[in-house]
């Protein structure tokens, strides 16, 4: 019998995530943008709860910011962001070699 070779992402949050995040790396989601959950929910034919959890990741990333009572946009980075972004990944790489 012929395996089929699809394998469903390990979680789909995670799918999500590296779709919205590729969108906003390549501008196709532009600095200061809203993303509208219902539009990548009928975009990627999904329920909204996924979207959701991929977001809360992405502001954790620093590539969303998460508003209250507005929803969500691409983060827009000045160059202090980016600065402080660097010197936090500065100092977590600097803990793991030293440990």
């Amino acid at each position: 019998m012929k395996k089929n070779n699809f394998s469903p992402p390990d979680n789909l949050a995670e799918y999500v995530t590296e779709y919205i995040a590729s969108k906003i790396i390549n501008l196709e989601l532009k600095p200061g943008e809203r993303i509208l959950e219902a539009n990548l929910a009928d975009e990627l034919n999904m329920s909204r709860g996924p979207i959701r959890d991929s977001l809360k990741i992405l502001e954790r990333r620093w590539l969303v910011e998460i508003l209250p009572r507005k929803g969500a946009k691409v983060a827009e980075l000045d160059e202090d962001h980016v600065k402080n972004i660097f010197d936090v990944i500065f100092e977590l790489y600097s803990i793991f070699v030293r440990k």
